[in-house]
């Protein structure tokens, strides 16, 4: 396959490390993408104008390649990706850094009832980019969840109906996340 085009889905991999012919990948406005490997020994091909399009996807912050060194070749990418994704030879080391929870931040009701909302005391200048909702398994339950950035320093967050138990918040700014876990009844 020497194109795909596989924008506006709820792909969450997509692992083209067998496709030694493939010269132009589009893939924008998946939500749920987060892993892209195109580690297929001829990223070289992908090297003209819009070859490489990974827009609109809030969850992919790294894309593994074979070569680091084609300067030219990662400009062009950068171009049509979002801000966040990087491209690596190694993804489990990226850009985003996890921060540790300090005491100035806080969640209230804990525990609670679903649906509701639930307020998070910031210790930060930065206002979050998004913010996702994990299950203790790790599993994404949802991406993007509506949440309100108030008095400069707190957020409310809209939890959608959960079954009893425990739950992972992840919050993203631009270069790094924080997780707070909490609990339903």
């Amino acid at each position: 396959m020497k194109e795909l085009n596989c924008a506006y889905n709820d792909i969450v991999i997509l692992d083209l490390k067998q496709n030694v012919k493939l010269s132009q990948l589009i893939s924008s406005y998946n939500r749920r993408l987060n892993t892209v490997d195109l580690r297929n020994g001829s990223n070289k091909i992908l090297n003209g104008y819009e070859s490489l399009v990974l827009w609109q996807n809030q969850n992919l912050f790294c894309v593994s390649i074979d070569d680091t060194s084609s300067n030219s070749i990662i400009k062009y990418w950068k171009e049509y990706s979002d801000t966040q994704t990087v491209f690596s030879l190694d993804c489990s080391t990226t850009s985003i850094r996890k921060e540790e929870i300090d005491q100035d931040t806080y969640s209230y009701p804990n525990p609670l009832f679903t649906p509701g909302l639930i307020h998070i005391g910031l210790n930060r200048t930065e206002y979050p980019t998004y913010i996702s909702l994990y299950n203790v398994l790790g599993q994404k339950i949802k991406t993007e969840c509506s949440f309100e950035v108030y008095d400069n320093r707190k957020c409310t967050v809209t939890i959608p109906n959960l079954e009893k138990g425990l739950f992972l918040i992840r919050i993203f700014y631009s270069s790094s996340y924080q997780d707070m876990l909490f609990q339903t009844q």
